[in-house]
């Protein structure tokens, strides 16, 4: 997927999250990997969605987000 299109599924979750919860609960890039993991494609697949979200933004660092991502996965 390309940024564009991972940044629109990530827009999707958080406002689901804060529509129905009051609060976004992670960061655009953790609501990536989740929402990767239910696709077709990934199929709870966490290696493979980790990797495709940070091959498409090498800006994140990747231990932040995997301690992030522990308090869901």
């Amino acid at each position: 997927m390309t940024r564009n299109e991972l940044q629109a599924m990530a827009d999707n979750a958080r406002e689901f999250h804060v529509k129905t919860r009051g609060n976004a609960l992670m960061s655009d890039p953790a609501y990536m990997v989740l929402e990767l993991m239910e696709t077709e494609e990934h199929a709870n697949n966490y290696c493979g969605a980790l990797r495709e979200v940070l091959a498409a933004f090498p800006e994140v660092n990747r231990d932040e987000l995997e301690t992030e991502l522990d308090r869901f996965i």
